[in-house]
């Protein structure tokens, strides 16, 4: 899938890449909670928090049964933030 695609992009560091791959599947289907939790990861990943809370927002939005964006906004708002991979939930596994 192109969201997995962007995962693996991501575990690169390859973000320019993962924009590109979440721009294609945002083509596809701009309802996809999990699009839009990974567009969220890669504002936040880039110091763009309130473009990233929106985000993170706009997938609960779409599928609330959608736990990673629900972790993820819950953690961007948190007085002791830390923007790591280790706490970034993709909401699936990198295959």
């Amino acid at each position: 899938t192109i969201s997995g695609k962007s995962l693996k992009n991501y575990w690169r560091n390859d973000y320019d890449a993962a924009i590109n791959n979440i721009k294609e599947a945002m083509v596809e289907d701009l309802s996809s909670g999990k699009i839009h939790n990974l567009l969220g990861i890669y504002y936040e990943k880039h110091g763009d928090f309130n473009r990233a809370r929106k985000h993170y927002r706009v997938a609960c939005d779409l599928e609330p049964d959608f736990i990673a964006p629900i972790k993820n906004l819950e953690r961007l708002g948190t007085f002791r933030y830390i923007c790591s991979d280790k706490y970034i939930d993709y909401g699936e596994e990198i295959s």
